[in-house]
């Protein structure tokens, strides 16, 4: 009772104006679009950025795509729609009734919404608490919801800013529910408890599809032993029917998704998860043979373990578990490898703006168990002492970390060891330690290079022509040259191309690019443009692409002109991935090029190094 009481006054303390925002409200905006506007496929797309505009929901409508049929696509599946439902009916009855608009994002539909996910997070932990009574004492479970509560990230991603919007609050509910069901299906093998366990896991697999993980869960329940195993397959075919009616029921749910992808694309299935930067517009989204294992567990930009550490006494839990041979050990070892691993494959590993691993907060019923299970050891007076002041210790530093994350002291992505040691005891954000931060990429493509001082200037390649020797489709030409006796001579749509690898530019964890050349062009760029382009490619897929037009250039026909573009390195995926420069003779200008130039501008200071 007093978590919840809690739970709710933080809540109703960090209230934004507008809890439909930014990815919530892609995962919302099925609804208004289906009940209210009647146009799913978005045809009327000014209707949303109408929307946006007015309620401030996103910085730009990122959360849909066009597709070559005229209709946009979801980049979200349908999963969070449909749990917000209630919410929306609640929202869109208050606004038929009152003076508000009924459109679906007005002030009803962010009440509807914030008391959903209030109630939502009271249910995750009142199912938690019930599960954790099946094993432990009352005490010892008191003590875990309050470690869960306070010595986790689970504080700060489920109230401030109404985060508690976000999957990790509805998807917390759904794993204490899995557990739950599946421990009464365990005991009593009703087919009511087999259909809400199919309904649970569907509902988690649809909202984040990742989460077909949790099926592990009831599948592996009472195996600790290859005897077990044994039995529990024998379990499972003689209880065919409800195994049945269990994947029927998942399958159902799935349909749902499957049925709004054939509606919108033509295709039963689509690959809708695109995002700018993320790397998963190219398709290299995951990459399960590297994951980020330490980063995610360790680092201490978003280490899991460093800014939730009761989970670290909880991961040992889960181990001892194993050698207790709990019912749930082997099932939630299994969950815990195979879920970290696939969080941790994720190429934006860090998960954008948040405090520690907000990916992982859902896991957070499975992890209960062990650290229920690590402070039900011993009986020993002694070893109860030390692991109860482990407990206060975490839920100490946790609340102090969340402190400094809502003061601003821990920034939400750009955290580094050095930063982290030298703030570790500030309650206020210090200006003078920002040097110590990541390198700012939150406005990647306004980003400016700054004090050049600060930078080391390494040459890499120039291509000046004067050995009078061809490059691929480009002619050494002695008609026009800027410097010397010799400059290349384009024509055609030709892209001029230079390379290298990340890792031959910087050891850091940045650099900044120069690209730079002297252009001769023949004709007028206003009807035959040029482009200066640079990019990271990984294979052949490319994640960050910045561009200079020759529209945005006082370029002279007849003359030399200086043309020069500076690009901040993204966030690597791998240190072997491709950076790439390039000219782009768009409107096949013929033109002569002179000291094509590739600089490289490495940080005298780098705090990752």
């Amino acid at each position: 009772m007093l978590i919840s009481v809690s739970l709710i006054a933080l809540s109703v303390f960090w209230y934004p104006s507008n809890v439909i925002a930014w990815d919530v409200f892609g995962y919302y905006l099925y609804l208004p679009m289906a009940f209210i506007y009647g146009d799913l496929p978005l045809h009327n797309h000014q209707v949303v950025l109408d929307i946006i505009e007015t309620y401030r929901s996103s910085s730009t409508f990122y959360q849909a795509f066009e597709l070559p049929n005229g209709n946009w696509v979801m980049k979200y599946s349908v999963g969070m729609a449909i749990l917000y439902l209630p919410a929306f009916v609640f929202g869109h009855a208050i606004a038929l009734i009152s003076d508000y608009p009924a459109d679906g994002f007005s002030f009803p539909y962010q009440l509807g919404m914030f008391i959903e996910m209030v109630l939502v997070a009271i249910a995750g932990l009142w199912f938690l608490r019930k599960v954790l009574l099946r094993f432990f004492t009352d005490k010892v479970t008191a003590l875990v919801l309050v470690s869960v509560f306070l010595g986790t990230n689970y504080l700060i991603n489920i109230t401030l800013v109404a985060a508690g919007t976000q999957t990790h609050n509805y998807l917390f509910l759904a794993y204490a529910l899995i557990l739950w069901l599946t421990i009464k299906w365990e005991e009593e093998r009703k087919i009511k408890h087999i259909i809400l366990l199919g309904l649970a896991c569907g509902l988690a697999i649809l909202s984040r599809p990742s989460e077909i993980v949790c099926l592990l869960i009831p599948l592996f329940w009472s195996v600790v032993s290859f005897t077990s195993l044994k039995d529990r397959i024998i379990l499972l075919f003689s209880e065919w029917k409800q195994l049945l009616v269990f994947s029927l029921v998942i399958a159902c749910v799935g349909s749902i998704q499957l049925i709004y992808w054939k509606y919108i694309t033509g295709n039963w299935l689509h690959y809708s998860y695109v995002s700018s930067g993320e790397g998963s517009e190219s398709g290299i989204a995951f990459n399960f043979w590297q994951p980020h294992l330490m980063e995610v567990l360790f680092s201490f930009r978003k280490g899991w373990f460093v800014y939730s550490p009761a989970m670290l006494l909880a991961f040992v839990g889960l181990i001892f578990g194993i050698r207790k041979k709990q019912a749930w050990s082997t099932s939630l070892i299994l969950f815990f490898i195979f879920n970290l691993w696939i969080v941790s494959s994720w190429h934006c590993w860090w998960y954008a703006e948040c405090f520690g691993q907000r990916s992982l907060v859902q896991s957070y019923p499975i992890m209960a168990l062990g650290l229920g299970a690590i402070l039900s050891l011993p009986k020993s007076k002694w070893f109860r002492a030390i692991a109860g002041l482990a407990v206060v210790a975490t839920i100490v530093l946790n609340l102090f970390q969340s402190y400094q994350y809502e003061r601003g002291v821990i920034d939400a992505s750009r955290q580094t060891k050095k930063y982290y040691m030298a703030s570790f005891f500030d309650t206020e954000p210090h200006a003078e330690r920002d040097s110590l931060k990541l390198v700012r990429r939150d406005d990647w493509e306004q980003a400016t290079l700054g004090n050049e001082d600060d930078y080391f200037v390494v040459e890499i390649s120039n291509y000046t022509f004067e050995d009078g020797i061809d490059v691929k489709h480009i002619l050494a030409d002695s008609a026009f040259a800027k410097n010397g006796k010799y400059s290349g001579y384009l024509e055609g749509d030709f892209s001029f191309n230079q390379s290298t690898q990340f890792n031959y530019l910087t050891s850091g964890h940045y650099v900044w690019v120069r690209l730079s050349a002297y252009i001769y062009p023949l004709k007028p760029v206003d009807k035959h443009p040029i482009t200066l382009v640079a990019e990271t490619m990984h294979g052949n897929f490319s994640y960050m692409y910045q561009s200079l037009n020759s529209e945005n250039l006082d370029l002279k026909v007849g003359e030399w002109n200086y043309v020069k573009m500076d690009y901040l390195s993204p966030e690597m995926r791998f240190r072997d991935d491709e950076f790439k420069t390039y000219i782009w003779n768009r409107g096949k200008n013929e033109m002569y090029l002179d000291d094509f130039k590739l600089e490289v501008l490495i940080p005298k200071f780098d705090p990752e190094r």
